[in-house]
């Protein structure tokens, strides 16, 4: 298994052409939305933010960074909000203030002259990522891509009883979304999950936040990501959907971390590949 070295925040690992896209040319940046607690992590979250919590050896946010590094990207923004005195490295700093009583979107509208600088990568800082799916995001040139996973069964088999009491519709289209965010009443229903990872140009990021400036205060201020793009959808909205297969995964609760961490031991005991590994052959395309 290649597991890629440590790396100081923003230090490039590979430098690759990402962002060849309609507007980015080859200075893509990111967005790190991390201003959540994770109160569903339990005890690991009470004295630093979700992204800060350790995953093989680094912190979610740390191997986030050496991702978009690999991937060519090193003009960061990272949007804190709980604990965010304890964020600290080679990125620009933002903050939600009103991250206690707001979703992502809420915390990625923080972002918003960021956003309209250039082209940006999009992620959650609850996601751990191989590089090769931002390149990937980063081929698009579409204004506003998504990444999706469609080996999502096997990873949320593991994570829940039945997947389908966490995972949402997913359908595309000859590379092209046409839904998303809905409870899904069969795995049929359900072409790929989607990750947390987008690609957005300022054209892209502003009519996104612009369908999220239309909605009363109270939805505005819960809207997660999802219900977002379903909305986008129901405007008229062209969404480029990119798949990937495996090697990512979320924390979304306590029972996440204990199944990776038992994951990753096993792998680095037999060398046994599992799908969700992030870390599995770190420098391949």
């Amino acid at each position: 298994m290649q597991v890629p070295v440590s790396v100081s925040s923003g230090q490039a690992l590979i430098k690759s052409g990402c962002g060849a896209g309609a507007e980015g040319g080859a200075d893509v940046r990111a967005v790190i939305l991390a201003a959540g607690r994770g109160s569903r992590i339990g005890a690991e979250t009470d004295g630093c933010p979700k992204c800060l919590i350790e995953l093989a050896g680094s912190s979610l946010l740390e191997w986030q960074l050496r991702s978009l590094a690999a991937a060519g990207i090193n003009r960061i923004l990272v949007v804190g909000g709980y604990r965010s005195e304890l964020l600290c490295g080679e990125y620009e700093l933002a903050r939600n203030e009103r991250w206690a009583a707001t979703g992502v979107v809420a915390t990625l509208a923080e972002a918003a002259d960021w956003l309209s600088q250039g082209t940006c990568v999009v992620s959650y800082s609850d996601i751990v990522f191989h590089p090769a799916h931002v390149r990937q995001l980063c081929a698009s040139e579409a204004h506003i891509s998504i990444t999706y996973d469609k080996a999502w069964e096997t990873l949320w088999n593991e994570r829940f009883e039945s997947p389908l009491t966490d995972a949402e519709t997913f359908a595309q289209s000859g590379g092209w979304l046409t839904a998303i965010g809905a409870r899904a009443s069969t795995v049929g229903d359900i072409e790929g999950q989607f990750m947390g990872l987008l690609r957005l140009t300022p054209a892209g990021a502003a009519q996104l936040l612009a369908c999220w400036n239309r909605v009363n205060d109270a939805e505005r201020d819960r809207m997660d990501m999802t219900t977002l793009l379903a909305r986008l959808l129901r405007e008229g909205a062209s969404i480029c959907t990119v798949a990937v297969s495996g090697r990512w995964c979320e924390v979304d609760r306590s029972e996440d971390l204990t199944l990776y961490r038992r994951r990753i031991v096993n792998a680095n005991a037999d060398d046994r590949r599992w799908l969700h590994d992030w870390r599995y052959d770190w420098n391949s395309p």
